[in-house]
């Protein structure tokens, strides 16, 4: 077989590397004399690879080589053919390789097909180290949804659990995410749907004073009275501007369900929420009155906040 050209660039993003000649080219990484076996990709890129990294590596590998293989295919040194491209192929064996350093994979699309070719490949080393760069913080990712999602696919569920949290961040409910969410199966999306709406309901539940739920409001922290709880009438919803917080809390959870919203001062200096402190009861046998303190109310919405469930 004639010797092939090595002039086929290394290619992360997910796009094919080799170049339009018809002639086979070996891969630059990839193209060492003394390797004993020779692998052909699907878009036309050869590999020198090294037979006892292979079996090593690779429990597909292993397998096939230990099989006799036809004397004349043995004497040429014929290429195995893989269906794999050879950007997918060339992060394998950067990471089977032990004085390999894998570039790190620049999309979601792309870290789907390494994984996909490492398991069908019997390479648990691979889907470890993908596993292992599956952060919030990882280049391939463009959200927290998408880490969730690459998660729910691989069975990652200390991954999942990690990404829900991150995804408090964000609306679900934008159209931004409605394809990456389409990708969840029913139960993880379930899940995730959950957890969003679990925490605005549980956050509102903890302000109605007649639900005996946690966390609850601690009504000593928030008003200025002498009783622990505020009158009776308050309780049966006398109070228009207690509803209108119990709106606006709601409203912030809606858009970003870990709360940022609610921790700035900004929120409790909202001019709609002034009639709250402005109140009092003013029926005739209310006894004693009292009034809500903005300097306490604000603590206390942010404790329960840190009390709210934060991951799946």
């Amino acid at each position: 077989m004639a010797e092939p050209q090595t002039d086929v660039e290394p290619d992360t993003a997910g796009n094919s590397s080799a170049s339009h000649s018809n002639a086979p080219q070996y891969h630059p990484s990839f193209s060492s004399p003394d390797a004993d076996i020779v692998i052909l990709s699907d878009d036309g890129v050869l590999f020198r690879v090294h037979k006892l990294v292979l079996q090593l590596g690779s429990g597909f590998f292993k397998t096939m080589l230990e099989m006799p293989r036809d004397a004349a295919e043995a004497l040429n040194n014929e290429p195995i053919l893989i269906q794999e491209k050879s950007n997918v192929f060339a992060i394998l064996l950067d990471i089977i390789y032990p004085d390999r350093q894998p570039h790190d994979p620049q999309s979601l699309e792309f870290v789907q097909e390494i994984l996909q070719a490492a398991e069908k490949f019997d390479m648990p080393k691979v889907s470890k180290t993908i596993r292992r760069l599956a952060t919030p913080q990882s280049t391939f990712l463009t959200s927290a949804i998408d880490l969730y999602v690459l998660a729910s696919q691989n069975g990652w569920e200390d991954v999942a659990k990690i990404a829900s949290a991150e995804t408090l961040k964000t609306n679900l409910y934008s159209s931004e995410y409605r394809d990456s969410l389409k990708r969840l199966d029913g139960n993880y999306l379930i899940r995730l749907v959950n957890l969003h709406r679990r925490r605005r309901r549980l956050f509102i539940d903890a302000l109605d004073p007649n639900l005996d739920s946690e966390p609850k409001v601690v009504w000593r922290n928030v008003i200025s009275s002498a009783e622990s709880s505020p009158c009776h009438h308050f309780s049966r919803g006398f109070t228009l501007p207690w509803t209108n917080l119990k709106h606006f809390v709601s409203e912030a959870l809606d858009v970003q369900p870990v709360g940022d919203a609610i921790r700035e001062r900004s929120f409790i200096d909202n001019p709609a929420l002034k009639t709250l402190w402005d109140y009092q009861c003013h029926l005739r046998d209310c006894v004693p009155r009292f009034h809500f303190l903005k300097e306490k109310l604000h603590p206390e919405l942010i404790r329960i906040l840190d009390l709210l469930p934060s991951t799946i």
